[in-house]
């Protein structure tokens, strides 16, 4: 959250061009500042914000020159002056003087003008001794209790600042954090005697400049001041007016008199030897600064891609410096907004917090919330300590077009794995519509990808992997009783073919007894063809038939 907040200060504050401007004076002059305030936020309310200003004039600031550390962050004063327009001053310090009240010959003089008054911004850290109790529950709170646990003197900084004329007190405000908050960028710093002196990359550049400077003016001179190239003839070939002026007009054609024509003279040529010194002095500017035309992208003796990029890198090594310089004053600037945070931004307020992506969204302060995982969390940035870290590198709109680009590269190696990165890729796209080009393409990514993205998939998916296992423990348990119920209907079907069969065979039995009567009947008859066969009773013949048919 703090980091969230970091970021729409910064954005609110429109910080960037107080960076850029700190660092460029750094370059140019070796020093450059940013501030960072507290005002009442817009509209009707009480409520403060703390906002980052730049310092225009790098030379309104002096610090305390005793501080040891490069961001100065232990500077024990500061002071800050500005000119305020005179009717500006009369208006905010009615009760002040706009005028200097002493002598003449008094350097209080220097502070009035007569359209403006010079105010200075006096900053001092001060030491207090405070009592500090351990209470029962665990709080540790400044003062002497007695139901305190343990009770011991510490030493507590105290930031005071004081509104200054060259005459009186303006105001006093004691700020909310512990540390002045005047941030310096440093170029290069050098100790000399015991004294710290500062230069950025112009200084080491004034002689060859001046040599280069002095080399093309000389080139310059010689060419402007070397006369126009005469015309030589016989005396009265330029009896014609035209002539006069030939070096300036253009005149179709030229008429001489006499038998000789008029002859040009050369022109007069640049000295080969002021421009050999002029390029001389150009390669020694590249070769002080470190910044070669391949660092520049305008063509040069490299000619691979590796050599190109080498010789960028060793550019970017040369003035490391620079960016480290910087790192470090934003890491400063982010601690004093750590501490100011807590104090400004209290307990009940909304606020806004940035993502790496320029995302927005609000939350609450000491009150329950949840978080992108569905989690209750309570922000509350009074609790605990935390220290700030700079990571300095391209910007998030220059990492978003690298990723793309390796990503493309990378799917000619792999082509197969266009869905498992399309959504990355249309997210990163400069496109007005790419967040919803991400959200179809990311319809399509396996589930299983996304698992570790996001911990509602995660919960989502063991659910329904859950329910899936439940649901295959179901299905085995309707399989285990339908080959149960087979192996039955098949015990069944075996009992009815067997009894099939003994039918069978029973009827095959009455059938082949039948056979052989009605053989033995034909064989007694044709031995006694004179008997006579009584005729069967009715109930006989139907008793036959109802036999027969159950035999069927």
């Amino acid at each position: 959250m703090l980091t969230g907040m970091i970021r729409a200060i910064e954005q609110d504050s429109n910080a960037e061009s107080a960076y850029d401007w700190a660092a460029e004076c750094a370059v140019k002059i070796g020093i450059g500042y940013w501030r960072i305030i507290t005002e009442y936020d817009e509209g009707q309310t009480f409520d403060q914000v703390v906002r980052i200003k730049r310092i225009r004039d790098p030379f309104s600031v002096y610090i305390d020159p005793y501080a040891e550390e490069q961001d100065a962050s232990d500077m024990r004063f500061a002071l800050v002056e500005t000119w305020i327009p005179k009717n500006q001053f009369e208006t905010r310090y009615p009760n002040a003087e706009a005028e200097w009240q002493g002598g003449d010959g008094s350097p209080g003089r220097n502070w009035y003008r007569k359209d403006a008054v010079r105010v200075a911004e006096y900053w001092t850290v001060e030491e207090e001794q405070v009592d500090l109790s351990l209470m029962p529950d665990g709080r540790v709170l400044f003062g002497a209790f007695d139901e305190a646990v343990q009770t011991r003197k510490m030493s507590r900084r105290v930031v005071r600042q004081y509104l200054l004329t060259a005459q009186e007190v303006l105001d006093e405000t004691v700020w909310p954090g512990q540390h002045i908050p005047i941030i310096r960028v440093v170029g290069v710093e050098e100790l000399k005697e015991g004294r710290s002196l500062y230069k950025g990359m112009v200084h080491d550049l004034i002689d060859s400049q001046r040599q280069y400077n002095y080399m093309r003016s000389a080139s310059a001179e010689r060419v402007a001041l070397a006369p126009r190239a005469p015309f030589i003839g016989p005396r009265g070939a330029f009896s014609d007016p035209k002539w006069k002026y030939a070096n300036v007009k253009n005149y179709p054609y030229l008429e001489y008199d006499g038998n000789v024509m008029p002859q040009r003279q050369p022109g007069p040529d640049a000295s080969p030897g002021l421009i050999a010194e002029a390029e001389a002095a150009s390669e020694e500017l590249k070769s002080i600064t470190g910044i070669h035309d391949a660092a520049l992208g305008a063509p040069s003796n490299e000619i691979s891609g590796l050599a190109i990029s080498r010789r960028k890198v060793e550019s970017d090594i040369s003035n490391f410096h620079y960016m480290d310089n910087l790192a470090k004053a934003m890491r400063y600037s982010g601690r004093v907004l750590v501490e100011l945070i807590p104090q400004i931004y209290r307990s009940g307020r909304i606020v806004k917090i940035l993502g790496i992506d320029g995302q927005e969204q609000t939350v609450p302060i000491g009150q329950q919330t949840t978080d992108e995982t569905g989690k209750p969390v309570v922000y509350e940035p009074d609790v605990g300590r935390y220290n700030v870290v700079v990571d300095v590198g391209p910007s998030y709109t220059t990492q978003r077009e690298e990723t793309v680009e390796t990503l493309l590269e990378f799917l000619k190696i792999r082509p197969d794995a266009g869905e498992l990165v399309g959504d990355i890729i249309a997210r990163n796209l400069d496109l007005p519509e790419s967040e919803e080009l991400a959200k179809r393409f990311r319809a399509v990514v396996p589930p299983e990808v996304l698992q570790g993205e996001n911990p509602q998939i995660a919960a989502i998916i063991q659910q329904n992997q859950q329910q899936v296992q439940q649901l295959t423990e179901v299905v085995q348990q309707l399989q285990t009783a339908l080959n149960v119920a087979q192996t039955k209907l098949a015990d069944k079907e075996k009992e009815l073919l067997l009894k099939e069969r003994e039918i069978e065979r029973k009827y095959l039995e009455q059938y082949q007894d039948f056979v052989a009567k009605i053989a033995e009947m034909e064989l007694k008859y044709q031995q006694t063809p004179d008997l006579d066969i009584p005729e069967m009773p009715a109930g006989e013949e139907e008793g036959r038939e109802v036999e027969e048919t159950d035999a069927s």
